[in-house]
């Protein structure tokens, strides 16, 4: 092998241990910052009234598991979404705004708009799409039918953001 196919191979395998690193730092740092605990469904409060309550939940699947992006409501770190699991948050009625960071690479983040009436209840499913090499998470409102038939089957958590 020549000096030029060598450096060649020795720089690929520098970026992609300095990927490696990155990865691992992101997740070392998303640990540190929050902590979950789970809860049963007959946990979860009644609603307050005049209160919105909004469902995050991404269901099970094999691909893309590894990802667990941080999820804003209106700018602010309210959960992850992590496969198989749901969580919800009481907000005020009114619009919001959902995003879904990008964990590896710069870009818009994945994310949905919506409004909620008082004593309304939304649901946001959130799923890794084909981008989620590049860290992409997708979000997008569900019905509350079909949302409620999957939010029955995963786990549900309780997020003490640190911030």
């Amino acid at each position: 092998m020549n000096n030029s196919k060598k450096w060649t191979v020795l720089s690929r395998r520098i970026k992609e241990f300095s990927l490696l690193l990155v990865v691992l730092s992101l997740l070392i740092l998303n640990s540190c910052v929050s902590s979950s605990t789970s809860v049963q469904v007959n946990e979860i409060p009644s609603l307050a009234e005049n209160k919105s309550r909004i469902f995050f939940y991404r269901t099970k699947l094999l691909f893309g598991s590894g990802m667990k992006p941080a999820i804003y409501l209106n700018g602010k770190k309210v959960g992850f979404s992590i496969s198989g699991t749901a969580f919800y948050v009481d907000v005020d009625p009114g619009k919001h705004k959902v995003s879904v960071a990008k964990i590896m690479y710069p870009g818009t983040p994945g994310g949905v708009d919506l409004e909620v009436r008082g004593n309304e209840l939304a649901y946001v499913r959130t799923w890794t799409g084909g981008a989620s090499f590049g860290g992409q998470t997708d979000a997008a409102l569900a019905t509350p039918e079909r949302a409620k038939e999957q939010i029955a089957q995963l786990k549900i958590l309780k997020f003490n953001i640190e911030e």
